[in-house]
């Protein structure tokens, strides 16, 4: 992103033949990127001192005398807009894990004796990385798909797993949130972290509370509750008629999923 702004800032300033980007032509450079979601409080120059140093090294010269100064203001929204598109993984199998294995197994002394030395407990190895096969998947709380960590061909890496039946040319989606939340958190979580007002087939065939049908809207008198859905109890109704609209309109669907995941095909990253 950061070289996109630069590029575009000089391709700017030597269309206006001047020898240094004005204030204008910076703030056109970075305009598009301001429609992308950044979501977070996290300071990253605080918590990767070394990286922001590393960053502001390289864009100190970025040639043709222009220099592009990242600051804490800048490396911070840069960041929290990649994050959005993060998924973190980590390998089952870590050189710690393959050393210790290796370290029981000798019948060396002085190996064995390095044991008491060391922590049984490999530490967890976190990773991050931008996948193309994850960042294209959009969200649904009744998810066809879901994205796992794990080894692939060999090497950390993350595999888009099938939850459910899926036709030819359906669109996958994955979940940006925990789906096990009520309705009302989790599209409150969505709008908040992401920006949008989820209106997935599961968020219009679930209701927030049973004194609101779930299908016409309609209100329940003061200290009165509608009856549920006797499957998920997530879905309340006003009469039979509104439960078998609903049931047909999608209801059916979520219901007989369960959201319990299916055992099939994987695509990986």
């Amino acid at each position: 992103m950061w070289a996109m702004i630069v590029c575009e800032a000089k391709k700017l300033m030597v269309e206006d033949g001047v020898v240094t980007p004005t204030v204008v032509h910076w703030a056109r450079a970075k305009l598009p990127f301001r429609k992308f979601i950044a979501y977070g409080s996290a300071r990253i120059s605080e918590t990767m001192p070394e990286f922001h140093t590393i960053v502001k090294e390289i864009f100190a010269d970025c040639g043709q005398g222009v220099s592009f100064p990242i600051d804490d203001k800048e490396l911070n929204v840069r960041y929290l807009q990649a994050k959005c598109n993060l998924q973190t993984f980590s390998g089952k199998v870590t050189p710690y894990h393959i050393f210790m294995t290796n370290l029981s197994k000798s019948e060396d002394m002085n190996a064995l004796r390095m044991l008491q030395h060391l922590n049984k407990t490999p530490p967890k190895s976190y990773l991050a990385g931008l996948f193309p096969v994850h960042a294209c998947l959009n969200h649904a709380c009744n998810n066809n798909v879901e994205v796992t960590d794990g080894t692939v061909d060999s090497r950390p890496g993350v595999s888009v797993c099938v939850r459910q039946p899926i036709k030819k040319g359906e669109e996958l989606f994955t979940t940006y949130v925990d789906t096990s939340m009520p309705r009302r958190l989790r599209r409150a979580w969505l709008y908040k972290s992401f920006g949008f007002w989820c209106n997935c087939l599961r968020c219009k065939c679930e209701g927030d509370d049973s004194d609101r049908c779930t299908k016409c809207k309609k209100k329940a008198e003061d200290g009165k509750k509608f009856p549920a859905c006797s499957k998920c109890h997530r879905a309340w109704y006003c009469s039979v008629k509104c439960q078998k609209e609903a049931w047909k309109n999608g209801h059916k669907v979520i219901c007989q999923l369960g959201h319990s995941n299916v055992e099939l095909p994987t695509v990986s990253a």
